[in-house]
């Protein structure tokens, strides 16, 4: 089965129309836990730092200022993981569009996901350091601008190819419930095996979409304000604000919902090659 990028543009689409109400509940759910996150913390904070504006020990306040800033974050992205793997949990074929399973799902794939992010960021360090110091080194012998651009639409173009192998990852840890770090990376580099070119392109057409919209959105409430040459009225920035952000609610989870459609097709695929394979 071959990948079809238009399939999975319009599959995504029925998603997000079929689950938009548990969509957007689970995702008010978690923004209010981001929200009460942000509200403890930034408490928090407020008082180590009057702490140490009262004449407390700098050194002590640094440090629980550091050590809150570290809880917060790891909270705050703890968080994030969880509403993310929830959303993509209930855009699965697979699993019951149950608030309640997603949320735990989302819950349950977060060291998961924490493990991931740390394995690729320590690896793209590395990677980036070795790479940047080799075409330092080009750049500086060869003194010539057209070298340092083909080198930049070079490492462009690196990005985008590696981030489509690893846009499966979200799916394999939700819906595919993986749970080995190591292991999610490399099947999410499997299952795009031969597809990345096309993952890319989708995400890329989406993309286009998306700012075309944007564009239409401000057209339609602060540009029809400003027709007359003068300042947008304040009915047409309230419009383009609310518009914004149900524009920006909405394709959110339809970036959600597009992964998802990608993921199936790829399901599908490895399915299909392993009964051959086994045939």
């Amino acid at each position: 089965m071959n990948f079809s990028g238009s399939r999975a543009l319009s599959e995504g689409l029925e998603i997000l129309k079929s689950r938009f109400g548990v969509l957007i509940a689970t995702a008010l759910i978690f923004y209010v836990a981001m929200f009460a996150v942000m509200a403890v913390f930034g408490g928090s904070l407020m008082q180590v730092a009057m702490m140490g504006a009262g004449g407390g020990d700098p050194s002590q306040a640094m440090a629980g200022m550091g050590l809150s800033l570290l809880l917060f974050y790891v909270l705050l992205y703890a968080v994030q993981f969880a509403m993310t793997l929830a959303l993509m949990r209930l855009c699965s074929d697979r699993h019951a569009p149950s608030i309640g399973d997603a949320i735990g799902a989302g819950v349950r794939g977060v060291p998961t996901l924490f493990g991931a992010a740390i394995l690729i960021g320590i690896v793209g360090l590395v990677v980036g350091l070795i790479l940047g110091a080799i075409v330092g080194i080009i750049v500086a012998t060869a003194n010539s601008s057209a070298i340092s651009l083909i080198v930049g639409l070079g490492f462009a173009v690196g990005a985008i190819y590696l981030f489509a192998r690893m846009s499966m990852l979200v799916p394999v840890v939700a819906i595919d419930e993986e749970r080995n770090p190591i292991t999610a990376i490399s099947r999410s580099w499997r299952m795009t095996d031969g597809a990345a070119l096309k993952i890319a392109l989708v995400y890329g057409a989406a993309i286009v979409a998306i700012i075309v919209l944007m564009f239409l959105m401000a057209g339609l409430t602060i540009g029809v304000g400003a027709m007359g040459g003068g300042a947008p009225n304040p009915a047409g920035i309230i419009g383009f604000v609310i518009g914004m952000v149900v524009v920006g609610l909405t394709v959110g989870l339809y970036m959600q919902t597009l992964v998802a459609a990608i993921h199936r097709q790829l399901s599908d695929k490895s399915v299909e090659t392993a009964t051959k394979t086994f045939s």
